[in-house]
């Protein structure tokens, strides 16, 4: 869910995140391309990333019930 502001401030709230997230040490450059994983690698890290991630918000979501 997009922050609610004006379509400009999500763009740069955006453009924003990912600034942030390529400073990140260990973000691999372009030069680094050649050395990533395969693909199907790279997507099973993102589901596993997301089922954490939504984990953690269903874990949230029951505690905010109590």
């Amino acid at each position: 869910m997009w922050p609610r502001f004006p379509t400009q401030s999500r763009h740069l709230w955006l453009k924003d995140a990912v600034t942030r997230v390529k400073e990140r040490p260990g973000f691999p450059s372009l030069e680094d391309s050649a050395n990533l994983p395969d693909p199907d690698i790279i997507a099973q890290e993102i589901v596993d990333d997301l089922e954490a991630a939504l984990a953690q918000f269903a874990e949230i979501a029951s505690d905010l019930k109590k």
